[in-house]
């Protein structure tokens, strides 16, 4: 019992320590990280990146962050810290930290640029390396019907029997299920509808 409590004592007595040797590197899981068409004011699936260390060194990341830092409309989350930038992230010999991005389209972008691509750095320093992952969604304005926030409802379209008639070059988003009463509905050739 006194050798099993010595040896704790021992070894809580050890701290990690962490190189500051520059020659040692760290890669990431992506070099380019790309969403899906992403639609104005509704943000995007998360996707995820990772930052490794393959080296027997512990190191520490001096910072992770986005270029264009609160304008972007790409979001942040290190290692369950959100912010547009991230500092003094240790990283384990043999271990990986994630890195959680999503993008939001701002939705005064006008429909002659849509759809429009959005493009962002996210820069990862530590001591004298750096490296840039490239980030890039497609935005797109569209029409919400009935609204983005019917999520998971059910809609109903109703026009007296009349006809309603879709032929926006913006594409039509529903959201929840459409329940179409006493209406036609005509989609014109071409018009997307998501």
């Amino acid at each position: 019992v006194l050798l099993i409590a010595f040896s704790l004592s021992v070894s809580s007595c050890f701290e990690e320590t962490f190189t500051s040797d520059f020659d040692v590197d760290f890669t990431t899981s992506v070099d380019t990280l790309r969403f899906d068409t992403v639609f104005t004011t509704v943000g995007s699936a998360t996707r995820q990146i990772l930052v490794y260390n393959p080296s027997d060194e512990n190191i520490n990341i001096s910072s992770i962050g986005l270029a264009k830092r609160n304008e972007s409309m790409f979001r942040l989350n290190v290692d369950g810290i959100a912010g547009s930038q991230a500092t003094e992230i240790p990283v384990f010999a043999g271990d990986s930290v994630y890195l959680f991005l999503e993008v939001t389209v701002d939705p005064d972008q006008p429909i002659s640029i849509s759809p429009f691509i959005i493009s962002e750095e996210l820069i990862i320093r530590s001591g004298d390396k750096s490296k840039v992952v490239t980030l890039e969604a497609w935005g797109q304005n569209a029409n919400y019907f009935p609204s983005r926030n019917a999520q998971g409802q059910i809609v109903g379209l109703s026009c007296n029997n009349n006809n309603i008639t879709w032929d926006d070059p913006k594409p039509y988003v529903v959201y929840g299920l459409l329940f179409i009463d006493s209406c036609t509905l005509d989609i014109s050739p071409g018009t997307q509808v998501f």
